[in-house]
């Protein structure tokens, strides 16, 4: 456990993000060679199915990690002002309310499931597949999600490590359990999902432990838990605008799958594939975006309000350095990346695709880069409105752009689509932190207290 705001603001951020970045990069790994071992023993039919509801599956998903990491700000500045009694009983009762609303998705969402299918246009080639899929991972979610509710827990105290130990020994549960499912017990696409619980079971039990150890650290160990209605307002006064926040974001996501699935199977699969080297580029500079959230709300329970921009500049600086090379060469070795998620000798519709996006859209996540940053920042300041505007901005204009370039461009148009919703949010991201956050003056003006 560690106070961000204490000390060389460089190191702490460098030794802060490093073992997040790392952690995310092992939990990204483990589901791009889950998709790898889908594409090579399952073929096109394989990514399809577990792409085919991937949006909406991300949209639920994308809800609770919102709420995960409102929480975490909560606990971030209870920690940064040393009120750790609070701190406990808040954690608590946040995973108290995490199960509750996972419940009631999956007694909403499953028996509701195939008027999802026919929204999202699931081809029917695959659909027997895919809602084995969709319905396994509804009912696991709880135990993935509280998996990243740890997560957003030890990172709000300053504890990257152990997340990213926590990250590794996953990695290799999940894939060692996908290749036993998918080549000897053959389960298909059931059994990558089946291993994915089963792992997030087997951390959660370490982040558990972990947790106790970091109570009696606190002094909190004998501390009584009880639900606190006062504790729970102040979660959700952070939670529900970022919920709304992500939930725009994955709201739009979810709109693009009837598009991307009615061009056919090969851009639903092709699509998947984009996703994961996307997110695997993306997490190189959200690491650092992940680490001035905490920071920021940590200076904001300590009222060092002077030492936030700083730690814009910092992330900024950081995320361009960790982000550059990776997205480099991935443009430039591009065929050769993707070919790693076809069956061998694969040089179909959906391979091309694919290859169309890391070689020359790729590099535009850049833009996106100062966007993610600010999202951080605003989330860190529970400067909330302007979040959740931003994203609204960032989400539309990518729906109507797509939509638009799509008729044009087919597949290409969804990239060209994600680009303009780049720019953009990127304008006007800008123009709102300088004119109302950019120095410690303003800050006090428009922070909740």
């Amino acid at each position: 456990m560690k106070n961000l705001t204490e000390g060389n603001i460089y190191k702490n951020f460098l030794l802060f993000a490093i073992p997040m970045m790392l952690s995310s990069v092992f939990s990204q790994a483990y589901t791009t060679i889950n998709t790898i071992i889908a594409g090579n023993y399952l073929g096109e039919a394989g990514l399809a199915a577990i792409g085919a509801t991937a949006s909406f599956i991300t949209f639920i998903s994308s809800l609770i990690w919102s709420f995960n990491m409102g929480v975490g700000i909560y606990i971030a500045k209870l920690f940064g002002a040393g009120e750790y009694e609070r701190l406990k009983v808040a954690a608590y009762n946040a995973v108290f309310l995490l199960f509750v609303v996972c419940a009631i998705i999956g007694a909403i969402v499953i028996p509701f499931r195939y008027p999802i299918y026919s929204f999202l246009k699931v081809d029917p080639v695959v659909l027997k597949d895919a809602d084995r899929y969709f319905v396994i991972t509804i009912l696991g979610k709880f135990f993935l999600l509280l998996n990243n509710f740890f997560v957003c827990v030890f990172s709000s105290m300053g504890s990257s490590s152990f997340p990213f130990a926590m990250s590794v020994i996953s990695a290799f549960l999940n894939v060692g359990g996908n290749i036993l499912s998918v080549t000897v017990f053959d389960l298909g696409v059931a059994g990558i999902a089946l291993s994915s619980i089963a792992s997030a079971l087997v951390i959660n039990t370490f982040n558990l432990i972990k947790f106790l150890s970091c109570e009696k650290a606190l002094k909190v160990g004998k501390v009584k838990i009880k639900l606190n209605s006062e504790d729970i307002k102040e979660e959700l006064r952070y939670a529900v605008p970022i919920c709304t926040q992500q939930g725009v974001m994955s709201f739009a996501s979810f709109m693009m799958s009837p598009i991307i699935n009615g061009i056919g199977a090969a851009a639903t699969a092709s699509y998947v594939v984009v996703l994961k080297i996307h997110d695997l580029n993306f997490i190189m500079y959200q690491s650092s975006s992940k680490t001035l959230t905490n920071y920021s709300a940590q200076a904001v329970g300590a009222g060092k309000f002077d030492l936030i921009p700083k730690g814009v500049r910092a992330g900024l600086l950081q995320g361009l350095l960790f982000s550059l090379p990776v997205i480099v060469c991935c443009s430039v070795f591009a065929e050769p990346i993707c070919t790693l998620f076809f069956a061998d000798g694969y040089s179909g519709e959906a391979f091309n695709y694919a290859v169309l996006f890391v070689r020359f859209y790729l590099p535009f996540t850049l833009l996106n880069f100062p966007n993610n940053l600010l999202h951080s920042f605003f989330r860190g300041i529970a400067a909330m409105k302007p979040l959740v505007i931003l994203t609204a901005v960032g989400a539309v204009s990518r729906v109507i752009a797509s939509f638009i370039c799509v008729k044009y461009f087919g597949m290409e148009g969804i990239y060209i689509g994600w680009v303009i919703s780049w720019v953009c949010e990127m304008i006007l991201s800008a123009f709102v932190y300088f004119r109302s956050y950019r120095n410690a003056e303003l800050l006090k003006q428009h922070t909740m207290h």
